[in-house]
């Protein structure tokens, strides 16, 4: 394995144990091997369009938020250097590889981080399911989303993907695509409010190789 990407699993590893505690690394970590070996499951999948802006607006539910993007080594290291904790949860190795990170802090502590990549490079750590982003003409992949538990239910991860597809719409992308598990109602639910193209995803693994099948669907709000 690549140094790099080692770097990058670790810096995940590190936030994961410190968010989420140690049983529940040591669950994932098997999760996530048992589903490169043998695993079924399905997602939804999102294309949202950004010729238009959204309507719908969310504002956080508490103080002092601001929001901070990443996209190269210098502004990371700015950032560090102006007072910002968030070194040991954002990876400078994804972001060399052409990952942006949009970090929501609340009080210079990262709240709520979600990444876009820019290539195939960086698809394959930010969403490794091989559906299709056409780079070259102004597609766009985002994922990596994650609310650190403390900050969760504030209404940050709306007014994180509203700034997300803001971004992408003054960078000139055409299109967003990306995933999210058809059990977190918290997150399924306010993608749905931004009125993008939803279908479902059926992802199949095997022993390393993986298959997708695409099909159309009605979202249904638990």
């Amino acid at each position: 394995m690549p140094l790099a990407k080692v770097r990058i699993l670790y810096g995940r590893a590190k936030y994961i144990l410190r968010d989420e505690g140690a049983f529940y690394f040591i669950r994932l970590v098997f999760s996530r091997l048992l589903k490169s070996l043998l695993s079924y499951e399905y997602l939804y999948y999102y294309e949202k369009e950004l010729k238009e802006q959204d309507k719908v607006e969310f504002v956080p539910k508490i103080p002092n938020v601001t929001l901070e993007i990443i996209r190269t080594a210098e502004q990371y290291n700015e950032l560090a250097i102006r007072g910002y904790h968030f070194e040991s949860m954002v990876s400078k190795e994804l972001i060399n590889k052409g990952g942006i990170a949009l970090c929501t802090f609340v009080q210079r502590e990262l709240a709520c981080i979600n990444w876009i990549a820019t290539n195939e490079e960086s698809k394959k750590y930010i969403d490794p399911i091989p559906f299709n982003v056409d780079f070259q003409n102004g597609e766009a992949c985002s994922g990596g989303s994650r609310t650190f538990e403390q900050y969760r239910g504030q209404g940050l991860y709306g007014y994180s993907v509203s700034a997300l597809f803001r971004f992408l719409r003054e960078e000139g992308k055409t299109v967003d695509k990306f995933t999210a598990s058809v059990n977190n109602v918290a997150v399924t639910n306010t993608i749905a409010k931004f009125n993008p193209k939803i279908m479902k995803l059926e992802y199949r693994t095997f022993f390393f190789h993986s298959h997708i099948k695409i099909t159309p669907t009605i979202y249904t709000a638990p």
